[in-house]
């Protein structure tokens, strides 16, 4: 048990520093930044969990560190290079050192693979940013940013975000399914909501309700939105919004109650178009009053993000958040998002990092500025 929770942990760490190397290649990173992760990896006590992430980190970026910062990358494959050497005075095993010798000799090839190789060979398949518990089937035809497939649910890999959230911290109580009888007072409670939106009867009418029902409920709504206008929406959305905020419904009913949505996203996208506006209008408020992240969405898109689609819920949120809020504060949020994975992979010397969001097809700063 312990050793898949290890191998699981690595995982993730790689799909988290292959995210970083790829944000770096579309310009949304500096170098210095590159630089600091660089010298973490290796100048720390050296352990194999950090060289296999640095392997990965330099694979992945190349000669665009190269020409932006030859210097320092001299400086760190010279500390490679000796680790290759000084076999006594560091127990790394030669798994790791042979990967280290590979990117030295990628480096020294001018960072040209070899033409009868599609990558560098870097880590067992158990440990590639690609790999789940799934079928290799269901793996292929899987597929943030043009990189390679990481696998993580809300249930499997909870996130350890420490993002503060609004209102008092009171535990997430554990969900069961909404009965049919109670779906139909939930229609008929949200119908009611849209002729008269008072706030504080749709407290009245949510507290009801078994907690151990809450998330479901925040499903059942989300279901009914969808088939609403865009005034409905909108109206919706607000009162979502401060079901939350007042912690009726508790910001972790809430995310897992988009689960569900978010899962089936893709499909429901052939016969809603609009599917990705309508919840970039439901989902950004709480992003901006902290029930939840812009990364705890990403977490839980993984359909989304095969069916290369992410971009479209990318753009929906980020326009949401400047329209409300400004483009210093989307592009905060944004950052924000991106800090955090950062430092789940540096800060915790790569162990306990959860898997990036990718496959997303969002440029970059670019679309960022045309949001």
């Amino acid at each position: 048990m312990l050793e898949e929770e290890n191998r699981r942990a690595r995982m993730r760490s790689v799909g988290n520093v292959r995210f970083i190397g790829e944000l770096y290649k579309l310009k949304m990173l500096t170098s210095k930044i590159m630089v600091y992760c660089m010298n973490h990896l290796i100048e720390d006590v050296l352990e194999e969990e950090n060289l296999e992430c640095l392997c990965i980190l330099l694979t992945t970026i190349r000669e665009q560190v190269e020409s932006e910062a030859k210097t320092q990358l001299d400086s760190v494959l010279e500390k490679m290079q000796n680790i290759i050497y000084d076999r006594k005075s560091n127990k790394i095993s030669s798994r790791v050192r042979f990967m280290i010798q590979d990117v030295i000799e990628l480096r020294e090839r001018r960072w040209v693979v070899k033409s009868n190789l599609s990558t560098v060979k870097l880590a067992p398949p158990a440990w590639s940013p690609a790999f789940s518990t799934k079928t290799a089937a269901q793996i292929s035809s899987n597929s943030m940013v043009g990189l390679t497939n990481n696998k993580y649910s809300v249930l499997e890999m909870q996130p350890n975000d420490s993002s503060p959230i609004k209102g008092p911290v009171t535990a997430a109580v554990p969900q069961d399914p909404l009965p049919e009888n109670k779906k139909k007072s939930v229609h008929a409670m949200i119908n009611l909501a849209l002729l008269n939106p008072v706030d504080d009867e749709l407290i009245h009418e949510i507290q009801r309700f078994d907690t151990r029902n809450h998330a479901a409920v925040v499903t059942e709504i989300l279901n009914m939105a969808l088939e609403k206008s865009q005034k409905e929406i909108n109206t919706i959305a607000k009162l979502l919004l401060h079901l939350v905020s007042t912690n009726t419904i508790l910001p972790v009913h809430f995310e897992l109650g988009i689960t569900e949505t978010l899962e089936f996203a893709p499909d429901l996208y052939i016969d809603i178009p609009m599917l990705y506006e309508y919840l970039g209008v439901i989902i950004a408020p709480h992003i901006e009053k902290r029930h939840i992240t812009l990364l705890q969405v990403f977490r839980l898109s993984e359909n989304i993000k095969s069916a290369k689609q992410g971009h479209l819920l990318l753009k929906a949120i980020i326009r949401e958040l400047r329209d409300s809020m400004g483009p210093t504060f989307a592009k905060s949020k944004w950052l924000e998002s991106i800090f955090s994975l950062i430092n789940g992979c540096m800060m915790t010397s790569c162990k306990s990092g959860h898997s990036a969001i990718t496959e997303s097809g969002f440029k970059g700063r670019g679309d960022l500025k045309r949001l």
